[in-house]
């Protein structure tokens, strides 16, 4: 099979699975919304995800920063006396 060929169908097949996880939690919502045990369930859940989710993009976010905070160090950009946040961390992880 040609590369492109392949690309093609690993993207529609991506697609397809993006899809299908995007919209599994409406049917599981419905079954398990109807009881109170079940929607207290439902409830801590999707807020477990959401600090979870969160967790990842900050924790992304701050190393993206580290190796342009390591450049400025390196060319000493910053100075010594002003400490940024991201100063800060990378002193702490470095």
């Amino acid at each position: 099979m040609e590369v492109v060929v392949t690309k093609v169908l690993v993207m529609f097949l991506w697609a397809a699975v993006k899809m299908a996880s995007g919209l599994l939690p409406v049917p599981v919502y419905r079954a398990l919304a109807n009881s109170r045990r079940g929607r207290k369930l439902v409830d801590k859940v999707v807020g477990a995800v959401l600090c979870i989710g969160g967790g990842v993009l900050l924790a992304t976010v701050f190393i993206h920063m580290l190796p342009e905070v390591q450049v400025r160090k390196k060319k000493k950009v910053c100075s010594r006396r002003t400490y940024t946040g991201s100063k800060l961390i990378s002193r702490q992880i470095v």
